[in-house]
This record gives structure tokens, C-alpha cells and sequence, in this order.
């Protein structure tokens, strides 16, 4: 008897844990080994511990959505959200990315109020950026960590008043010193190359000692003669200062009518 409930309470304990450790990642499609499935949902906990479990984190792989009877992947991403009670706090709020994997297209969906602040739609495309080019190579979980440390760094941001957006200050320090690389290296090979091309061009230079010979002896007469400035003219256009025209980057985030806002295209 005594075995019978040790074995029934260590049973349950391995089953809370599995369902507790699945919570944040839904490998349908079975592209993840057992052991990145357990660094990517211990990561995330991290994340969502780390941010006072305010808002959940998700990451979903499915064979495909047009086999399960829908015709898009935003709204696949919807009827996962809402059938698996995604989502923490009052409002739900979560981040949920998901790939399917039959057309090899993505979708993130943030959902919730404070998710919705968090995410901007800036800031989503932004996710993807992180993300996608792990997914074209096929590299599932580098894709999907690469996904989580990005929504972490955006969470901070949104917590420290600066929820990434257009016009925000972000600073990305890889990117930047892969610009400054970048730019370096161009810098110099196109200095280089000016370089050569005018020392080319000065081979047959050689230093006068007079300048007489750009001189037209024939027809230069200088006379004296005095310049004398007796007004200016000063023209001044004023600066339109409405900022109000149509064209131009946008900030915020697109929220639809079932309350989701959506980053989405092909890997």
C-alpha cells in the first residue's frame, strides 16, 4: 500500500513537471531534440520569472495550418493562442511565434494589453529579424533562442519606460560593431583606391618655376580696377513646420478586431 501511493506521488510530481516544462514551447511538428526543448523552455521561464510573470513567452511548431483547415497563418496563430489558454495576468498578455512548417512561413502574435505595448509593430519585425535567418538554415532552436533573448531585451526596454519602437533609442551592440567593421574596411578600400588613381594621374606633373606659360601674352591687359559693395540682397523662406503629412514611418502597434497584432512571411 505504502508502495502503491509512493509510486502514485512520484508519478505525479514527473507529470506536473512535464506539463510545467512544456508550458512556454509546443513542438508539434517534432523539429526540436528533447535536450533544446529543455534549454529553450528553461530559458524562457527565466524570462518570464525574471519580468514578474507578467507576460508568457510561446513557441509553437506545426506540420501546417492549411491542412487543419485554415487558410492563413495569422489566424492559425489565433486559434492556437485561444485553444491553449495562452497568456498571463488579467489581460492574457503574451508573445507567441509560430512555424509551420509544410509552407515555411512564420507568425508572430502578441496578445493582451501589455503585450501589445511591448511589441510595437516595429518591434516585432524586429523579432523576425533576430529570428528568421536562423529558421532558412534550418536551425530550429537558434532560432528560437535567438527569438526569446530578443523579447527579453524588449521587455526591459518596455519596463524602463522605452518599449522599442520607430524613432526609439536602440542600440544593438553587435549590429553595431558590425557596421563599424563594415564600414571601416569600405572606408579604406575606397580611400585606397581614390589614392592610386590620382597618384596615377600626377606621373607627368612636374613642379614650374613660373606661371608664365598659363599666361596669354597676347591678349591679357589688367587695368587697375576697385570693387565696391553698396547693398545686399538677403532672401529668407520660412520652414513649413507641419509635421502632420502623410508619408513617412509610423510607430505603434496594429491591433485587430479579435485583439491580436501580427509580424508575419516566409522562412
Amino acid at each position: 500500500m505504502k508502495k502503491k501511493i509512493l509510486l502514485s506521488l512520484i508519478l505525479c510530481i514527473f507529470t506536473s513537471f512535464s506539463v510545467f516544462a512544456d508550458s512556454w514551447v509546443f513542438d508539434k511538428a517534432n523539429v526540436l531534440s528533447l535536450s533544446e526543448k529543455s534549454a529553450l523552455s528553461d530559458r524562457i521561464q527565466e524570462i518570464v520569472d525574471n519580468h514578474n510573470r507578467e507576460l508568457g513567452v510561446y513557441v509553437a511548431t506545426v506540420p501546417g495550418y492549411g491542412s487543419q483547415g485554415f487558410y492563413s497563418v495569422e489566424d492559425f496563430s489565433e486559434a492556437f493562442y485561444k485553444n491553449n489558454q495562452l497568456g498571463l495576468g488579467n489581460s492574457h498578455s503574451g508573445l507567441l511565434i509560430v512555424l509551420c512548417m509544410e509552407e515555411r512561413e512564420y507568425d508572430i502574435c502578441a496578445y493582451g494589453d501589455y503585450s501589445h505595448t511591448t511589441f510595437t509593430d516595429f518591434g516585432k519585425q524586429k523579432l523576425a529579424d533576430a529570428a528568421v535567418p536562423y529558421f532558412r538554415n534550418n536551425n530550429w532552436a537558434g532560432g528560437f533562442t535567438a527569438f526569446a533573448n530578443k523579447a527579453d531585451k524588449m521587455i526591459s526596454m518596455s519596463e524602463q519606460g522605452n518599449p522599442l519602437d520607430v524613432g526609439s533609442v536602440y542600440f544593438d551592440l553587435k549590429v553595431m560593431l558590425q557596421a563599424l567593421i563594415i564600414s571601416g574596411i569600405a572606408g579604406l578600400i575606397i580611400g585606397l583606391i581614390v589614392t592610386l588613381i590620382l597618384r596615377g594621374k600626377m606621373n607627368n606633373v612636374k613642379a614650374a618655376k613660373s606661371a608664365n606659360h598659363y599666361v596669354d601674352q597676347n591678349n591679357v591687359a589688367i587695368a587697375s580696377r576697385i570693387d565696391r559693395f553698396t547693398h545686399n540682397v538677403v532672401t529668407r523662406t520660412p520652414i513649413n513646420q507641419n509635421n502632420n503629412s502623410g508619408g513617412g514611418a509610423r510607430g505603434g502597434t496594429s491591433v485587430n478586431g479579435g485583439g491580436f497584432s501580427h509580424s508575419s512571411g516566409k522562412f
